[in-house]
């Protein structure tokens, strides 16, 4: 009879083992319930598959450490393979090599390791370490599996002492008899030492020795063994660059969490800086498309390779992953996923999961607050725009109702004003657009919000220019808010982000610098320290090097920054107070930015262009030039002073500029010093804010011009709206405000 599922090499290498040799491989630590949970878990999770997807196509291929492998199956770290059979690991490394994935060999492989090295030697393998007190031998290992050409080194880390394997104790003497291991050989010893003379494992290697590791060698360093967020999150802090969740076949520490209970803790804690991988009950397709949806780029299995070793051999190792291969194939065209990259946590239905009595109370509300979120999923693709009730962020929702096989814009904002309640509500015939008040510090609300979202256009910001808000504010909102949003994309695997960014990252830093028609290639950086210009950045510098972060379904972060010149049009709370000033004053406009040249741009055409980036970062043929990159964005708008643009759109309706003499732009300067350090002298008494500063002064009275020909490249950006369009606009919305302004002044003469 065939073997046709993993349960039938299982029941079939039972009767070819010796007992001895069968309790080993299937034996637990005590009463073996983590052994049970592992498998036991994965049967409580259910699925929610999509239809109707052109599935005609599946690629289960992925990369693990930049290695492509032929699908997220993989062999894990498994001693003694003589005992199942005579070929032992070589046999298993032929398999590995054959079905182009990757195996770990285990430092008590039972071949030496140049035997399995030359009987695969195509195969991807990385080398697992337990970690001796004879670093010397730690040592000899590292430089040989390095030499040989291992590609990374798993050092586990749940073994401080072997786990109470209570078979293993009364069939000790009958298993280990005359067993020998290669490799760990002393100089003293050659190179064989038997079972019961090896250097015991180190209990006290701690988080401080990775340093040392780490200096042996220039391999990527994976830790086995992790379990819970705090280790997690050490892990990333002592820079490895993977981590297995696993609690070792439940073959140490009994009753603790299922390796598929604690992975999503793991996941949310190391934020996708670094691959996580999963071992440990993998017995169907199904786990592993559970194990990647919650966040697993890959999975590894153990005791399913020894039972086809037991069976066949090498081609019992082969039967046993092509069985695993071709399950996870069907289940993920079942469930409609054409790519790994597709995998994601919307295939889980969280609210029928029963807990495992052992899972932490973290990966509980980890669970809880993705079913809380759950209700927002949607087919097609979706798009959240943070900052979405302001200024630039109403006209791109405008814009977004028109794309394609968009189902819903999710709106996210502190608070909706109710004019814009209302603009909102007109829009809803044409498409699902669901407002969520909420702050982006806020990492509940960013956890709900980012439920089932495709792509994150990033307005959310503080814009302060004269120093009237507190710098905390600005920093928490503009840096720490966009940093959260990252790691949000991360846990909710949204591909695509956008930030809006401003021309102030760019300088200018004196009002003597000249730059016209700048770009992209030019360095150019803001030295300010002032809170705005410093906040957006680092924010900026943040998306950029975000790019290229793994995602928690195996996929891959999209990210593009634009600068905006100064944003004008309909709208603007900055024109809006600079009108609502010159008619407090007659109609007198300041004349302080006389002496500057600048290239303003219209808010339609900022709102465009961040359209035609969404576009681009969704567009795999595009993708490869925009991600990671700044694009400057501006239009046919006259290069001018900021003073005599104001007066161009307002003249029609009155105002005029002051006539008199301004000061000197150096005195202007050294006023503005002055005045911030009597801001400075005041402060533990007085918050005094200057109603200018020398950031002010110099970003008012510099040339300082920039080009769109990078954008107009790359994204395909024309201006949206002529100059004589977005004037006319303009025009006509403070011609509002004047007339709202006579109306309020007729209401108080009243």
């Amino acid at each position: 009879m065939p073997l046709v599922c993993l349960t039938d090499f299982q029941a079939h290498a039972r009767e070819h083992l010796s007992k001895s040799t069968w309790d080993f491989i299937e034996g637990g630590a005590d009463d073996c319930c983590t052994r049970d949970d592992n498998m036991a878990a994965f049967k409580k999770i259910r699925l929610r598959p999509r239809y109707l997807k052109d599935v005609s196509k599946v690629d289960m291929r992925t990369t693990i450490q930049g290695a492509e492998i032929s699908a997220p199956i993989c062999i894990a770290p498994t001693g003694f393979h003589r005992l199942a059979w005579p070929d032992g690991e070589m046999s298993t490394a032929r398999a590995a090599q054959a079905a182009s994935i990757c195996y770990i060999t285990s430092t008590y492989a039972s071949c030496s390791l140049e035997d399995i090295v030359a009987a695969a030697p195509r195969g991807l393998r990385w080398f697992q370490l337990y970690v001796h007190l004879n670093r010397q031998i730690n040592k000899q290992m590292i430089q040989k599996v390095e030499s040989l050409g291992f590609k990374a080194l798993v050092i586990t880390v749940d073994v401080p002492k072997v786990g109470n394997r209570r078979h293993d104790f009364k069939n000790q003497v009958d298993l280990m008899k005359n067993l020998l291991l290669k490799d760990l050989g002393s100089p003293e010893m050659g190179n064989v030492m038997p079972y019961f003379q090896m250097s015991p494992i180190d209990p006290s290697i701690c988080w401080e020795d990775l340093s040392w590791f780490q200096s042996m060698t220039r391999l990527p360093i994976i830790l086995k063994g992790i379990l819970t967020k705090e280790d997690a999150e050490l892990a990333v802090k002592h820079n490895v660059q993977g981590i297995i969740v696993s609690n070792h076949g439940g073959r140490q520490l009994d009753e603790v969490p299922a390796s598929i209970d604690a992975l999503t803790e793991v996941v949310a804690a190391v934020k996708g800086k670094v691959e996580v991988y999963l071992d440990g009950g993998i017995r169907t397709g199904n786990d592993v498309l559970k194990a990647l949806a919650l966040g697993a780029k890959c999975v590894f299995v153990g005791r399913p390779i020894l039972w086809g070793l037991a069976c066949k051999g090498e081609h019992g190792v082969k039967e046993v992953l092509d069985i695993l291969k071709n399950e996870f194939h069907t289940s993920m065209t079942l469930a409609g996923c054409r790519s790994v990259a597709e995998i994601n946590q919307d295939l889980i239905q969280f609210s029928s999961i029963v807990l495992s009595p052992n899972l932490p109370p973290s990966a509980f509300w980890f669970l809880v607050s993705v079913s809380q979120g759950s209700d927002l999923a949607m087919a097609g693709w979706s798009c959240l725009v943070t900052g979405g009730g302001g200024f630039l962020g109403r006209r791109i929702i405008c814009l977004l109702v028109e794309e394609k096989d968009l189902q819903e814009i999710r709106v996210l904002d502190k608070v909706f004003r109710p004019e814009v309640r209302e603009e909102f509500s007109k829009l809803q015939s044409k498409i699902k657009l669901t407002l969520l008040e909420g702050d982006i510090l806020d990492e509940q609300c960013l956890k709900r919000a980012f439920q089932g979202i495709s792509v994150v256009i990033h307005t959310a910001s503080v814009i302060d220019v004269r120093n009237a808000v507190p710098r905390e504010t600005i920093m928490n909102v503009n840096v720490k808010g966009t940093q959260l949003l990252l790691e949000a994309c991360v846990q909710a695997s949204v591909p695509v982000f956008i930030h809006t960014s401003t021309i102030e990252v760019a300088g200018p830093n004196s009002y003597r610098e000249i730059i016209q028609d700048g770009h992209e290639e030019e360095h150019h950086e803001s030295a300010w320290f002032c809170p705005y210009p410093y906040s957006k950045k680092l924010a900026e510098k943040a998306v950029l090097e975000a790019n290229g972060w793994a995602l928690k379904n195996g996929g891959t972060l999209y990210t593009c920054a634009l600068r905006p010149m100064y944003i004008y049009g309909e709208g603007s709370p900055f024109l809006s107070a600079y009108m609502h000033g010159a008619l407090k004053n007659n109609g007198i406009l300041t004349n302080y930015c006389k002496f500057s040249r600048v290239n303003p741009v219209y808010v339609g055409n900022v709102a465009w262009a961040h359209i035609l980036a969404l576009r681009a970062l969704r567009d795999p043929k595009k993708v490869p030039n925009i991600q990671g990159q700044f694009y400057y964005i501006s239009d046919d708008t006259p290069h001018q002073s900021y003073d005599d643009l104001n007066y161009t759109l307002s003249k029609e309706w009155g105002f005029c500029l002051d006539s008199r003499m301004s000061l000197p732009i150096s005195l202007q300067y050294w006023l503005a010093f002055l005045l911030e350090i009597v801001s400075f002298l005041l402060s533990p008494i007085y918050k005094y804010h200057p109603c200018f500063n020398r950031h002010l002064v110099t970003l008012c009275n510099s040339v300082f011009t920039f080009s769109y020909k990078k954008a107009q490249q790359d994204l395909g950006y024309e201006p949206l709206y002529t100059w004589e369009e977005a004037k006319q606009k303009t025009k006509e919305w403070i011609g509002s405000l004047v007339k709202q302004h006579k109306e309020t002044m007729k209401t108080k003469i009243h």
